[in-house]
């Protein structure tokens, strides 16, 4: 039985003063944890369903899928920020 490899990566959720006295406001919401597929590199959130959709050109461009990722990229997570 192979076991499974589990990615864990943190996120800021308090503010940062950098030292030019910029804040950046930290949005993080704690610890994710991801699964490693290691065949194919991909990761995906461990115990979160996800749909696998294949995207046009143009459907990648679109305000729906600016809704799930605001940069533009792929994978996305299915849960809209606006």
């Amino acid at each position: 039985m192979r076991a499974e490899t589990y990615i864990y990566v943190g996120t800021y959720t308090a503010p940062i003063l950098f030292g030019t006295g910029k804040i950046l406001e930290g949005k993080g919401q704690g610890i994710y944890r991801y699964r490693l597929d290691r065949t194919s590199g991909a990761l995906e959130e461990a115990g979160t369903p996800y749909e696998y959709v294949v995207l046009t050109k143009d459907e990648g461009r679109s305000d729906e899928h600016a809704a799930r990722h605001p940069l533009m990229r792929v994978p996305a997570s299915g849960r809209s920020s606006r």
